[in-house]
């Protein structure tokens, strides 16, 4: 390949690109994602980091452009390559995407979206005597002491009767998700039954984990779906949580950006369509996937106490595309 011949194509083609100093970024035409469309400059490799779980291989730079400037492979290739008709070896078309070679910039998560926020003022700390049935429902229906409650840095709104998780990012804080602590059903005046939501936050959740600022130092990191399921991994560590079955590719990222190279799936065990997606997308990836299951007499992590998850965590089976929901033996 002829990288200049590739870049001078590029640049006079009319398509709008980002780059990186190892490749130039494209919004995907087949999946319509953007900034995941990447051709590599060094030899032209390219790949979709959305589309690439359905094939697990590399492509020719000819395809992906002729998708780009619709138009046909033929007259891409004449210009990329003249009359000497290039081919890729099997070999180097099926490289895994472990050997990109991306920078880790190159990943990273836009946030820019997430404006920094302040408590208002009936957002309460545990030293508050206004914490105190945030304290009761924590411990007595949770499970969950005042050493923990410290560590996360769970906080209480005393207006709304709502447990409150922050969500940091490097230290700064960008928005928090929230329990509320009574019955979610009642009776209104007429007889109605009515329901409270259990939960809200008031941030795009898509670019965050919750707790993703404890990984620091961590190689491992433990996928749970509430904030609840990711305390009661704290003997493990690397608990965080995707705020809800629905697993962004970005949150993954948030992952392989810090570095973990082993991460145990503890979404509840409903989850079966977004575990295998979570699979697919990671199988892509240099990293272990291991499953963390409740035991049986659990309904989820949330039920379990500390030291009942830890004993999940160390015998949790590892998985992969082909084996993904493993069974216990009887």
């Amino acid at each position: 390949m002829d990288k200049d011949k590739l870049e001078s194509f590029i640049k006079s083609s009319g398509l709008k690109y980002k780059q990186n100093q190892n490749s130039w970024i494209f919004d995907c035409p087949k999946c319509g994602k953007s900034d995941k469309l990447y051709i590599r400059k060094k030899d032209g490799l390219s790949i979709c980091w959305y589309c690439a779980s359905s094939d697990n291989k590399l492509g020719k730079p000819e395809y992906a452009l002729a998708e780009l400037l619709r138009t046909s492979i033929k007259i891409v290739k004449e210009s990329l390559y003249g009359d000497f008709n290039y081919n890729f070896s099997e070999a180097s078309i099926k490289i895994e995407i472990k050997d990109w070679g991306e920078t880790k910039a190159s990943m990273e998560v836009d946030t820019s979206n997430l404006p920094l926020v302040e408590f208002p003022y009936y957002i309460c700390k545990p030293d508050s005597e206004e914490f105190k049935p945030a304290f009761e429902y924590l411990l007595n229906d949770r499970g969950i002491n005042r050493d923990l409650i410290d560590f996360y840095d769970i906080r209480y709104d005393t207006k709304h009767s709502r447990i409150v998780f922050p969500m940091y990012i490097d230290g700064l804080l960008v928005g928090w998700t929230d329990r509320y602590i009574h019955d979610t059903s009642y009776k209104d005046q007429y007889g109605e039954i009515r329901k409270v939501p259990k939960s809200y936050l008031n941030f795009n959740k898509g670019k965050c984990l919750l707790f993703q600022d404890k990984l620091e130092g961590q190689n491992h990191a433990i996928l749970c779906e509430g904030p609840i399921d990711c305390i009661k991994t704290h003997l493990c560590g690397g608990g965080v949580a995707s705020f809800g079955k629905n697993v962004s590719d970005d949150q993954l990222l948030i992952l392989i950006n810090k570095g973990i190279r082993k991460i145990y799936l503890g979404l509840d065990l409903d989850a079966f369509k977004s575990t295998q997606k979570i699979v697919e997308f990671l199988s892509f990836y240099d990293v272990e996937l291991y499953l963390l299951k409740p035991p049986s007499h659990r309904e989820d992590l949330g039920d379990c106490t500390l030291e009942e998850v830890y004993e999940q965590f160390k015998k949790a089976p590892k998985i992969s595309r082909a084996n993904i929901f493993y069974e216990e033996e009887a």
